[in-house]
This record gives C-alpha cells, sequence and structure tokens, in this order.
C-alpha cells in the first residue's frame, strides 16, 4: 500500500532538521563543555580524590607522578597542614585510571621521595616496597558479606600462608584452593586465617610490614584479594588476617619520616626480639594511620576479623585502645590476640579469643597450653620449640599425670581474669600452627620409641579427635589435614603443601569430624564430663573417656570420646550416659557403625593410639 505523508508534517520535519544543523554548526564554533568532576555524568574523565600524610616538622609536602610529569614542586599539587599540626591533605580532581606517585618532603635544604605510607596499593618497581611508587585508581566490586555472622561455638579455623596455599603463591591461587587443590570448601572449615597480606620488606610470612594498608604486590591485585574474599564469604568462609601492629620493618616509609626530621614520632629505639622497628603508639598520628589502616581492610575488603601477633610487645592500654576503636566502627568484627598470658590476658580486656587455652597446672611436665600438652601426649615425650630436635617442655609417665592434663585443655577455661565465667570459646586451640613443628614429624622425630613404633601419621587421627571435640574454637595450619610432616627449622620458610598427594584418609577424618564439630549442638557449648576409672589407672594406661552435651545434665549427653594415647592396646568399660543405639565414628578405619549399648557401659578394646567418637542416634543430632 502506498503511503504519503501530509504536507504540514513535511514542513515541520524539515523545520527541525535545519534547526538541529544550526546547533551544531555552533557547537563547533566553541570548545567542548567539560563534565563536572563528581557530577553524575557517565562520561566524566576526573573524579575528586584527597591524598593525606600524617608527618610532623615539614616545611613542604608536595606529590609528584604519573598526574604532573613527576613534578617535585607543582603548587597544583602541593598538600597543605591541617590544624592538628601533622596531617598534611590535598582534595584534587584526578584522572580516571591508574595513577602512581610518590610524596616529595622538604625540610630546610633537605628533600626526599616518599612511598605514601596509607598506598592501598604498591608497585615494587622490582625492589623493596618501601621504595615503590603508591598507585590508586583502581577499582573493583566490594566483597559481599558473610550469609551469617560469626558465632565462635561454630567456629572452625584454617590458617594459611598464601605463599604455601598453591602453585603460584598468589591471591589468585589461594582463589583457586577454595574448590580445588586444597579445596577448602569441600573439607568444610568456615574460616581463614591468612598469615599477613600486607605488602612485606620480602616475600615471606609477612611479619616484617612496610605498608600497613598495602596487600602484598607478589600475592597480586587488590582487585583478586577482593575476588578472594568474596568467594570465600560465598562459600561460607569468614576471612580473618594475622596483622602486626607493635613493630615494622627498617625500611618502613615512616622509619624513613622520622630518620628524615631526626625524630621518633612514629617510631621508637626501643628492642625486640625480631630486630624490628617499635611502632610509637604513645603517638596520635601513629595511632590514628594504624587504626585507619585496619579499618580499610574491613571497609574495602568486608574482612570478618583479625589475629594480632606478638601481644607482649606492647601494654595491654594500647591493645584496649585498638579494641575500643575497632568495636565502635565494626560491632561484629572478631579479634583474636596472640596471647598466653594467665590469669590475665587480651581476653581480660574484650578481645574475643586468645590462642592457646591456658592452665598453670602442673600437670604434664609443665605444658600450659593444648598444643604443648597435647603434643607431649601424642609424642609420649614432650614438647620442641619450632626448629629444636630435642624436647624443652613437658614430660610424659604415670607420675605427671598427662591425662589430667589434656583434660584440663580439653575443658574451657573459667579462671581468666576478669573475663566471663566459663566462656570456654575464648580459647583458639591446635596442633599445630605456623609457629609449631608438624605433629607427624613431633612424632617421628622426637616422640618415645613406642610413639616411633606407632609412627605419626597414626597418632595424627587421635589429635584430630580430641581436637575437633574440645571446648573452644580448633584451628587447623594448613597441610594439617593431609599429615604434613616436613621439619621446619627457625625461620620463615616456604613450603609448599602436596594437598594432591597428602594422606587423603586423613583429610577425610578431618573433615568428617569438621562436620560433626560445626553441626552437632553438643559441641556449641562448654558442657564436658569427665569418666575416670578408679584407682588412677587412667594415668598408668593413658587412656581417657569424656562425654559432651547440649545441656549440663550428663545423663543426658549425645558423645562419647574413648582415647587411647597409649602404644598399647588397652581394654576397658567405657562408660555412656544412656542405653540405647550410638554411632560409632572410627577414624583411623574411615567408618561409621552402628553400636548398640544395653548399660551404662560398653566393653571396648581401644587399640594403641587411638580415638573413637560415639554419637548418640536419635534421628535428630546424629551427624553420621
Amino acid at each position: 500500500m502506498e503511503f504519503t505523508m501530509p504536507r504540514i508534517r513535511i514542513i515541520a520535519l524539515l523545520a527541525a532538521l535545519i534547526a538541529l544543523s544550526s546547533w551544531l554548526a555552533a557547537c563547533t564554533e566553541h570548545d567542548p563543555v567539560k563534565p563536572v568532576p563528581g557530577s553524575d555524568d557517565p562520561f566524566a574523565k576526573t573524579h575528586s580524590d584527597t591524598f593525606t600524610l600524617r608527618a610532623y616538622a615539614l616545611d613542604s609536602v608536595y606529590l609528584a607522578g604519573t598526574v604532573n610529569n613527576w613534578s617535585t614542586q607543582d603548587p597544583a599539587w602541593q598538600l597543605t597542614l591541617d590544624a592538628d599540626g601533622y596531617t598534611w591533605r590535598l582534595i584534587t580532581d584526578v584522572p580516571d585510571g591508574l595513577i602512581s606517585y610518590k610524596f616529595i618532603i622538604r625540610k630546610g635544604a633537605a628533600m626526599a621521595w616518599l612511598t605514601d605510607p596509607s598506598a592501598v596499593e604498591v608497585d615494587p618497581g622490582g625492589g623493596s616496597p618501601s621504595y615503590g611508587n603508591a598507585v590508586r585508581g583502581r577499582t573493583f566490586v566490594t566483597p559481599q558479606a558473610l550469609p551469617q555472622p560469626l558465632d565462635r561455638a561454630r567456629l572452625v579455623i584454617y590458617e594459611t600462608n598464601i605463599n604455601e596455599l598453591s602453585s603460584t603463591g598468589s591471591f589468585a591461587g589461594a582463589y583457586g584452593a577454595l574448590t580445588s587443590g586444597a579445596n577448602l570448601a569441600d573439607l568444610g572449615v568456615n574460616a581463614l586465617e591468612f598469615l599477613p597480606v600486607t605488602a612485606p620488606s620480602y616475600n615471606g610470612w609477612g611479619y616484617d610490614p612496610v605498608l600497613q594498608f598495602a596487600p602484598n604486590p607478589s600475592f597480586g591485585w587488590p582487585s583478586t584479594f577482593a575476588l578472594l574474599v568474596d568467594a570465600a564469604h560465598a562459600n561460607g568462609m569468614a576471612v580473618i588476617l594475622d596483622v602486626v601492629m607493635n613493630h615494622m620493618a627498617g625500611s618502613t616509609p615512616l622509619r624513613q619520616l622520622d630518620d628524615f626530621t631526626g625524630r621518633n614520632d612514629f617510631t621508637t629505639t626501643e628492642s625486640n626480639p625480631f630486630g624490628m622497628v617499635e611502632m610509637n603508639w604513645a603517638n596520635a598520628a601513629l595511632r590514628a594511620h594504624m587504626i585507619d589502616a585496619l579499618s580499610h581492610w574491613v571497609s574495602a575488603y568486608k574482612v570478618d576479623g583479625f589475629r594480632f601477633d606478638y601481644i607482649s610487645g606492647e601494654p595491654y592500654s594500647t591493645w584496649v585502645t585498638i579494641k575500643t576503636e575497632l568495636r565502635a566502627r565494626f560491632p561484629d568484627l572478631l579479634l583474636i590476640a596472640e596471647d598466653f598470658g594467665y590469669p590475665a590476658n587480651s581476653v581480660t580486656y574484650g578481645y574475643d579469643a586468645q590462642w592457646g587455652g591456658n592452665h598453670t597446672d602442673s600437670w604434664g611436665g609443665g605444658g600450659n597450653n593444648f598444643n604443648q600438652v597435647l603434643i607431649t601426649a601424642l609424642t609420649e615425650s614432650g614438647f620442641a620449640w619450632r626448629g629444636q630436635l630435642s624436647n624443652s617442655i613437658g614430660a610424659f609417665g604415670p607420675a605427671y599425670n598427662n591425662m589430667w592434663a589434656v583434660a584440663n585443655v580439653i575443658s574451657g577455661n573459667s579462671n581468666y581474669a576478669g573475663a566471663a565465667t566459663g566462656d570456654g570459646f575464648s580459647d583458639i586451640k591446635y596442633l599445630e600452627s605456623h609457629d609449631e613443628n608438624r605433629l607427624v614429624w613431633a612424632v617421628d622425630n622426637l616422640g618415645s620409641s613406642g610413639a616411633q613404633g606407632i609412627g605419626g601419621s597414626a597418632k595424627a587421627f587421635l589429635g584430630a579427635v580430641v581436637n575437633m571435640t574440645s571446648v573452644g574454637v580448633p584451628m587447623l595450619f594448613g597441610g594439617q589435614e593431609m599429615g604434613s610432616s616436613e621439619y621446619r627449622p627457625e625461620g620463615t620458610s616456604i613450603y609448599k603443601v602436596d594437598y594432591i598427594g597428602g594422606d587423603q584418609d586423613l583429610r577425610r577424618a578431618y573433615k568428617r569430624l569438621i562436620r560433626l564439630r560445626l553441626n552437632h549442638p553438643a559441641l556449641a557449648t562448654e558442657n564436658v564430663f569427665f569418666q575416670w576409672r578408679g584407682g588412677n589407672i587412667d594415668q598408668t594406661e593413658y587412656t581417657m573417656t569424656y562425654w559432651r552435651g547440649s545441656t549440663n545434665v550428663s545423663s543426658q549427653a549425645e558423645i562419647v570420646v574413648a582415647c587411647n594415647f597409649d602404644h598399647n592396646d588397652h581394654a576397658w568399660d567405657v562408660p555412656f550416659p544412656a542405653a540405647g543405639t550410638w554411632l560409632k565414628y572410627d577414624l583411623a578405619a574411615g567408618t561409621v557403625t552402628v553400636t548398640s549399648v544395653t548399660g551404662g557401659s560398653l566393653a571396648l578394646t581401644v587399640p594403641a593410639s587411638t580415638g573413637w567418637v560415639f554419637v548418640r542416634e536419635d534421628g535428630v543430632s546424629g551427624v553420621p
């Protein structure tokens, strides 16, 4: 069908085209209108940014970088001093995309280039991050939050080093390890504790930080770390970061500032066991710098908590300051302290937990925390510090009441001065950590002849049973679930864990125990009931039985644990809280069998160095 446009419409269309042509012609006679920075214009090529430097006794501070062809005294890029006397600030427009920069500091005739101590990213340029360029402008999506808040009673922590978690030793490698290789999602842990990921002076453990805000560039970009946290959260795993607050590497820009001004504003002349530079927590600028750094990791990356290294390096007043500031900003943040004090420690001052599970009894030859007591019992010998080739703590034998010592650290500790009564989940309990020997190595090299005859690989199953059924927060160190057995000398050497060729039977045992730990109501309580045999026979045969219950009524307990720490088999009537059907977990054999209990006990022969777990089968609390 032929279509004819009405004459009036043709005239109107021609008029519109003439008007458009006139407007376009006018535009060519003038410079295009530049979008206003910070406006909603999607084509804006610049944005407002703020640069700050906390520093004392300087005459001037300039920014030099790709934004101004590295000019060292560009008036457009000069920072001004705030009224507080130490905060230098510049608010200006910067181009979108990545920019690199340094600060130029001057005092009298002296001038120095300084890496921004608050750099959120750094390009080391082949050298130390402290001499590299600060980088800004990399964007990433903020990670999703955890599906549920952290609950210490439902927490199993996996401590690991980014360097050791994958063959690449990178954030990307750790991202892959969540679902392959180490396959931590399959293992079932619900919290990852990473050794420091801040930019260090070398590519090692990270306990010598140079920059507190920036991820280690050898691990990857900030955006990749954000993806790692997001994926961990998507798999139900919290992310906890080890942080070092009381000392830093000598190459830190904060020390460079003090050296330049000839003062001790940010650092002190105090010594520490690590040969690092001590931080001056009495200084307001240093306190603000450190608290802002911690807050940055929570705000930008949604990390869920921190484990603070070397608590004894600062008075508790420092840790109270950190705790108070962080709690005000992030009330749900998990705060863990590496603190072995007793009876007063960081828990006394409001921290959620401390490493160890400390007690001061004289049993077990002097070991005073979970790690030392359990290693003494499993080696049937004693405890050695990492790197040592002989035991230095603990002793094993009937005279030392080792089973009472083990019972003490299995229980919750209600004796911390000032802590909530019976807060058993204020203890992080572990058989291995980055600071300790491998359990398998300790048994095979430092154990008694009887223990060595059993072997560290077999003893590891018993250790797993006790670790996962104790009151407190259990923690594994990367590779422990595979029976890793390398010798770790004193120092910060890196060892790649064999997640494919490791002990898969032990890993399956841990996987089953972790599932039990996170799902059974009895293991989310502090209720533990020890069943000792008369005549002190448990101390001479190195056996023990304990129950765990979801209520404080022992007859209602739903879990029975029978342990034999000796290198010989032992038979005894294992007491049960009730008759009925129970599920028997034989972790070493990899089986779960139905067991009928008809009286108040069950006659059992528990093999050497074995732990069995029995779960009341009531159709509700059993977790096969």
